[in-house]
Formats: structure tokens, C-alpha cells, sequence
């Protein structure tokens, strides 16, 4: 059954009036769900406590409004969605099954649903979006009509319990005079009971009116598509923060996991961990932007990696006898060829005596760590007409080399670096690291000067202590470069005995490029930072 679709008729159809119009049952949630889905919902109100602000701040006007933020909740969240029949509505909750019909007949519900469904906080966010605009589209004189009829139905119920509780206690009262007025209350209270049924379904008979209900109908669907489009990117902001800061960008690229589950590195938060970080990130301007430019350039990097990734030759040592096909002898497979031989191949195939090739597996080298150098310095922060900083750029950058670091399972160093001997070391092995000290890492900065030899002196640090040779160092900064000739001399010669790569990005001048280009393989200028092809391609080589 696709995703979304209702599976009863219409409440209203053709807008014919009939007793499984009026909505005579008892149920107060238009939306078919299990204990399982209660629980969920009852869970999401906590996690996002927004959600539980919204039920009961909006049960104060209309006192359907919590039952409708359920419906809408299990709509978006259950894979399908499945309505009470009309008939079997309360009257006071017969709207909140229209509007959800109508939110789950549109084609942006279809599309966000795909995202909310088994999702909780997804769904939640997209319940208040939608609720809210929902709720704002119906006007006060709506609203009382739906507090009277649910004022109405609570009477009732009130007044056949107590004429039911006062017949079975005339039935059992030994003094018939006694059980005699208890009969003649009960009477009346049903009386009473049958008159506020009459006045029930005549206020319903209003407020299901032909003209009345396409006029909601039509506020329903404009307020549900501007609410989901606005949820949608919400949602989405989410989930980039949370895979920003969590390593959820590592398997969007194609990569085969083996089925083995979360890529390696990749954290599973709970869904209060997750709205706990993305609140974090939302009300952090540079967060929210390292979390936009992440998304990209790790999908770059891991991309740029695949197309070189690859398993080292097998070495030929010699031939054996077995039953590889894979790595048979060619003479063996002329016997195939041969109607008269193909006996004899399928023979010693079953003997496991064809000759094969007999291999010795090449096992790729440990690499070295990855060192990711940023200029802390305060020039740094100049942003371009969209508000992206030189800074953030970097960070964007560090947290996409962490990605290729978790995939190649290496120690990634992100050195932070201005003047003065400023110099921060993060240190993350196999590029693994809690959301908390990603965070930590992306909003650190000095705003100082700039000045190489202290970090270039923490570089050499991390080379001599890992027991692997081929480190790769990636610097960016934006600032006029000075480094003692000493330091160059001392920087190369290391460079040269453990075999370290190089690559510098100089953001926004040029006047940097013969100092850097002293200590690396390459300078690539990025004056524009809308134009970061090159530069990206040539970090993410590594």
C-alpha cells in the first residue's frame, strides 16, 4: 500500500448529510494506531518538548486541538496512515478527521512523508508546523461550536453513567419506595441525557454544512502546504547538523558497507541526543553554517576517494591444484572448449585437482596521520555576500578530512594556529570523535595574528610519534606568511625521510604563496570561495 494512502471512504461524501456524517461514536482519534504509537507520541512530546507546549497551550482555545496534533502525529510518523470510519468519530473530533484527510491528500505531505515515517523527531517537528497552521485556519466561531459539542458529549456520557448506576441500584434496593425514586431520577437523567443528544447533533448538522466544510476544507490544505514546506526545511536543517556533527555524512557515498550496519564512525544518537545537539547548532550562526558546508564537501571528499581507492595487485608465487576458478591456469580452461576433455575438467574440478595460480595477498601499508593546519587568525572571519567565512570554509574542510580519516581508519590531528604561540591540538584516532568534541573543534578559534613555527613544531610532534610513514599535512590560511629558513630547512628534511605530503590552500591573497610553496607539494589560491573546485579537489586527493 503506498505511503500516505487513506484506506476508508471520505468523511463528507458528496457532502450528503446522514447519520455516519453527524459522527456518532465515541472515538476522539481520527487515525488508526497501537499502544506502540501511543507510547512514540507520548515519548516525542517530552524529547521535543515543543510538541507537548504546543497540545496544551492550544488546548485553552479549542479542546480538540491536543487529539488533532496526535492525529496529525501518527500520520506523519506510521508508514501508513489508516482512519476511523465517520461513524465511529465523536462528534467534537469529526473535524480533526476531515483536516488530517485533507493534509494527507496533498502532494507535499506525500513528499515530507517519506522522510517523518519511523522517524519521531521528524514527525513531531512536522505535527507542530502543520498543527499550528491548522489550528490558526479555523475561526472562533468554529471554535466554539467544536468546545460545545465536546462540552455536550462529556454531559451526555456524565449523565448515562449516573442513570445507569441509579437503575442497577434500584434493581438491587430491597425498600421499593426508595427503588422507586431512584427509577423516576434515572428517568430524568436520561431525559435529560436524550435532550442533550438533539442539541449535539443539530450543532453538528451546523458545523457540517456543505458550504462550511469546503471552506475548511480548502484553509486545511493552503495551511498544511505552507506549514510542511516550512517543516521540511527544519527537518532538514536537523539532520544536517546532526550528521555534520556525528559523522552521518561518511556512507552517502556510494560506499559498500558489507551490510554491517552504521558506517564505521558513525555515532547512533537517540532521538533526545539529537534534538539536544541540533539545538546547539541552531542557536550557533557558525555552527549552522560549517553544518551547511559539511554536507558537500564531505560527499566530495568521499567520492574523490573512491575513484582511488583500490585493492593492491596480487603477487603470482607459484602453481598448486585446487578448485579456484577464479585463478585457473588457461590451459585448464581449453579443456572446457573440448566436448571430448570437458569430462576430464569437471573431474578434477571435482577432486579439486585443476592447476591454479597460487597468489600471496599484498596488504596496503599503513598510512600516516592526517594534519589539517587552520589559520586562527582574526582575517579569518571576512565573509562573502552569503555569509560564508574564510573560517567556516576551513571548518567545513577539517570536518570532510575526518570523514576520509574514519574511512581509512587513521589519526587525524586538527591544529589550530594564530601567533604568540597560540596552538590548540585535536587529536581524534581513526578520525573518530563524539559530537561534542566535533563541536568543540569547529567553534574554536584565537582571532590573533599569524605565525607558522609553532604549529609547524606540533606537526613534526604527531609525525614522529605515529609508527606509520606517508602523514598527509593540509594547511589553510589567508594571511602573508614568514618562516625562518631553519624552520624550512628542518620542515622538508622530515618531509623527505617520512615521506609526508604537503598541501596548502591560500584563501583570499596571493602574497602568502613563495612562503608556502617552500614547505608543500603545491599552493592552490582560492580567491573566491564560491569557486572551490580546485582547491577541494586537490585537499581531497589525498
Amino acid at each position: 500500500m503506498p505511503e500516505g494512502k487513506i484506506t476508508t471512504s471520505n468523511a463528507f461524501p458528496d457532502k450528503v448529510l446522514d447519520e455516519k456524517a453527524l459522527g456518532k461514536g465515541e472515538s476522539t482519534q481520527a487515525v488508526i494506531h497501537d499502544i506502540y504509537d501511543a507510547a512514540t507520541f507520548e515519548e516525542a512530546q517530552v524529547t521535543y518538548k515543543k510538541l507537548g507546549e504546543t497540545a496544551i497551550s492550544r488546548k485553552e482555545s479549542l479542546s480538540t486541538a491536543p487529539a488533532l496534533l496526535e492525529d496529525i502525529f501518527y500520520a506523519f510518523h506510521k508508514p501508513v496512515v489508516q482512519l476511523v470510519e465517520a461513524q465511529e468519530m465523536a462528534a467534537s473530533h469529526l473535524l480533526n478527521r476531515q483536516m488530517v484527510e485533507q493534509m494527507v491528500s496533498t502532494t507535499e505531505f506525500q513528499e515530507l512523508h517519506h522522510t517523518t515515517a519511523g522517524d519521531e523527531i521528524a514527525a513531531a517537528i512536522a505535527t507542530v508546523g502543520a498543527g499550528e497552521r491548522m489550528l490558526q485556519s479555523l475561526d472562533k466561531s468554529t471554535q466554539r461550536r467544536i468546545n460545545e459539542l465536546a462540552r455536550l458529549e462529556a454531559q451526555i456520557q456524565s449523565l448515562m453513567m449516573q442513570a445507569e448506576t441509579l437503575e442497577g441500584l434500584a434493581d438491587e434496593q430491597p425498600d421499593a419506595q426508595a427503588a422507586g425514586k431512584m427509577a423516576r431520577r434515572a428517568g430524568e437523567l436520561h431525559r435529560q441525557a436524550s435532550e442533550a443528544v438533539t442539541s449535539r447533533d443539530k450543532l453538528a448538522q451546523k458545523l457540517i454544512q456543505p458550504l462550511e466544510i469546503e471552506r475548511l476544507e480548502n484553509a486545511s490544505r493552503q495551511a498544511v502546504r505552507g506549514a510542511i514546506s516550512q517543516a521540511e526545511q527544519e527537518i532538514n536543517d536537523l539532520n544536517e547538523a546532526v550528521k555534520a556533527y556525528s559523522g552521518g555524512f561518511d556512507n552517502k557515498a556510494g560506499w559498500d558497507n558489507g551490510g554491517a550496519g552504521a558506517w564505521p564512525g558513525e555515532l547512533s544518537l537517540n532521538a533526545a541526543d539529537k534534538v539536544k545537539l541540533a539545538l546547539r547548532v541552531r542557536t550557533n550562526p557558525k555552527l549552522q553554517k560549517i553544518a551547511e558546508v559539511c554536507g558537500r564537501f564531505t560527499r566530495i571528499a568521499l567520492t574523490a576517494q573512491k575513484t582511488k581507492v583500490h585493492q593492491p595487485p596480487d603477487e603470482v608465487v607459484g602453481i598448486r591444484t585446487g578448485d579456484d576458478l577464479a585463478h585457473l591456469v588457461t590451459s585448464e580452461l581449453a579443456l572446457v572448449a573440448d566436448p571430448v576433455l570437458e569430462t576430464l575438467f569437471y573431474a578434477r574440478y571435482a577432486e579439486k585437482k585443476l592447476l591454479q595460480y597460487e597468489l600471496d595477498k599484498r596488504e596496503p601499508q599503513g598510512r600516516g596521520p592526517i594534519i589539517v593546519a587552520l589559520d586562527s587568525s582574526g582575517s579569518m572571519t571576512a565573509a562573502t555576500h552569503d555569509g560564508l567565512t574564510r573560517e567556516v570554509w576551513s571548518k567545513g574542510v577539517a570536518l570532510a578530512l575526518m570523514a576520509i580519516a574514519r574511512l581509512q581508519k587513521r589519526e587525524i590531528a586538527i591544529i589550530h594556529f594564530s601567533d604568540n604561540a597560540q596552538v590548540r591540538v585535536d587529536v581524534y584516532q581513526k578520525g573518530l570523535a563524539s559530537p561534542v568534541e566535533v563541536m568543540s573543534t569547529a567553534e574554536h578559534f584565537y582571532g590573533g595574528g599569524t605565525e607558522y613555527t609553532t604549529w609547524m613544531t606540533e606537526a613534526l610532534k604527531l609525525v614522529d610519534r605515529s609508527a606509520f610513514n606517508q602523514a598527509d599535512v593540509i594547511i589553510v590560511s589567508d594571511g602573508e606568511v614568514y618562516i625562518p629558513p631553519a624552520g624550512v630547512a628542518e620542515w622538508n628534511r622530515r618531509r623527505k625521510e617520512r615521506e609526508m605530503r604537503c598541501y596548502a590552500v591560500l584563501i583570499g591573497e596571493t602574497y602568502g604563496v613563495d612562503a608556502l610553496a617552500s614547505i608543500s607539494e603545491s599552493v592552490t589560491p582560492l580567491l573566491d570561495l564560491t569557486q572551490d573546485g580546485e582547491a577541494l579537489s586537490t585537499i581531497f586527493s589525498i
